[in-house]
């Protein structure tokens, strides 16, 4: 017995969508897009600018430190310069005292400036002679050889930088550097003598 043949199956149809129509075009969408453009746009150019003035105060900054380092530098170099100059005072004998004016030359005059006005401030040249020249070295001399005494104007060297140290200091003491100097030694030579006076009068008791 033979079978009956299958009824035909049914075709199926498709549709089916031109590409064109999955492109949004409507006008809305598109000026959506253009707006976070010209968004992103303004966000990269705020940017940019903070980064340009970011980068300027970068490059302030580091040639500030460059200063900064430079100064330090000479700083440390000028101090650690005029230590070994400051440990030569108060000077306590002649033969020093024409050591070191012979020792006073064009690179290390100013160390010797600095470092004696250092020494006459805040008081003055004539409270503090004392501390550049001990008490024997100012009995046995005084600025212009007289009476016996030792010129400190033939230490030329020396002289020289004491009176630019007394000019250059900021004190109370006024006038001229050389007056200034003539009568530290006399207010020196006066204390010394009281001194001594005190102490022959405590010796006798």
């Amino acid at each position: 017995m033979s079978s009956s043949p299958s009824p035909p199956k049914k075709i199926k149809r498709v549709t089916l969508t031109p590409y064109s129509e999955n492109i949004p075009t409507s006008n809305t969408n598109l000026n959506d897009v253009l707006k976070a453009i010209e968004s992103i746009k303004k966000d990269t150019e705020s940017l940019q600018n903070q980064f340009n003035v970011l980068q300027g105060q970068i490059k302030f900054v580091a040639e500030a430190l460059a200063e900064n380092k430079v100064l330090l530098t000479k700083i440390l170099k000028e101090t650690y310069e005029e230590i070994p100059v400051i440990q030569k005072f108060p000077i306590k004998s002649e033969e020093q005292l024409i050591e070191i004016d012979k020792e006073i030359n064009a690179e290390n005059r100013n160390q010797y400036i600095k470092a004696m006005r250092s020494m006459l401030e805040p008081a003055g040249v004539h409270k503090n002679l004392k501390c550049i020249l001990n008490d024997n070295v100012t009995m046995a001399y005084n600025v212009d050889g007289v009476q016996g005494k030792k010129s400190f104007k033939q230490l030329k060297n020396f002289y020289g930088v004491l009176l630019e140290a007394v000019s250059m200091a900021k004190t109370n003491n006024i006038g001229p550097a050389d007056d200034q100097i003539r009568k530290a030694i006399q207010l020196q030579k006066r204390r010394i003598f009281k001194n001594m006076s005190v102490q022959r009068h405590a010796d006798q008791k």
